[in-house]
């Protein structure tokens, strides 16, 4: 840490990921005028056209994650439309470690469970598909507590996906959660920024500098405990898909934000400092 500081000082120039990181430069590192780059996702990460989205349903039914007729009508048939009683789909990823802490989902997922069964809808709508992404070490005592739960209206699935079918997903969902919690609280997660880029609203964890990325009742929600996060879900989706005023509006501000890309980034950020370092203005 200590070289950090003292080479870090003779950079020419500095770029930082959030703008809380380049005041912490600027307190604790006495390295001024740093550059924010906020990252943006690849091209990749976008909205999944419906016959990619059937195709990645019958893979995920094979792989036992998901049951393709939830969602389709007749999912056998290449022009299959999605169904009007359809779950809502959530999504989120993590590598299974303690720095996500996902007794925090998995308690709200308990209490929404609950919220739909008392749900004046009944049967008519409210119900809820997750799929976690990733593998590591928590995963399987998570699995174990998952089987356990007896839910009625919330299916949960695990699943390590191939490369190609992640950003497919996430394309294909209907909310994404972040339960990132930044040890520094001066990074944002990349995962978020892959939600958006696929014009999905996220559920994040509240933490210092986070709204830099997710802001609050506009491209998404922050929660601070598991009943505040079961809360904001059943808000979302009771009725679905009938009901998604909300869901909509959010989206409306997820493709707001998402029309600044990378390149735009770049040239925002980057390209004036490197410009001058070789003119040398």
């Amino acid at each position: 840490r200590v070289y950090e500081k003292s080479i870090g000082r003779l950079a020419d120039a500095h770029f930082c990921v959030s703008n809380a990181m380049k005041k912490d430069l600027e307190k604790n590192w006495r390295i001024k005028g740093a550059s924010v780059l906020y990252d943006r996702p690849p091209a990749r990460f976008c909205r999944t056209p419906e016959k990619e989205k059937l195709e990645l349903f019958k893979r995920l039914q094979e792989d036992g994650i998901l049951e393709a007729d939830d969602f389709f009508q007749d999912p056998t048939n290449p022009q299959a439309s999605l169904k009007a009683d359809r779950p809502a789909l959530l999504v989120s990823s993590t590598s299974w470690t303690p720095d996500e802490d996902f007794s925090v989902l998995l308690t709200a997922l308990k209490e929404l469970d609950k919220m739909l069964r008392s749900s004046a809808l009944g049967s008519e709508g409210g119900k809820v598909k997750v799929i976690i992404t990733g593998k590591g070490p928590l995963r399987e005592k998570f699995e174990g507590e998952i089987k356990n739960a007896g839910f009625e209206k919330v299916s949960v699935s695990t699943a390590f996906l191939r490369p190609e079918d992640y950003p497919k997903l996430l394309g294909s969902a209907d909310l994404g959660i972040s339960l990132h919690y930044s040890s520094s609280g001066l990074d944002l997660p990349m995962k978020v920024v892959d939600m958006f880029g696929c014009h999905l609203p996220v559920l994040s964890v509240k933490y210092n500098c986070i709204d830099e990325l997710v802001s609050h009742e506009s491209n998404g929600l922050l929660f601070e405990d598991a009943r505040q996060l079961a809360q904001q879900v059943f808000a979302l989706v009771r009725g679905f898909p009938g009901n998604q005023e909300k869901l909509d509006s959010m989206r409306e501000a997820v493709v707001q934000f998402q029309s600044s890309k990378w390149e735009d980034e770049w040239n925002r950020a980057a390209a004036p400092v490197l410009k001058s370092l070789v003119e040398g203005t």
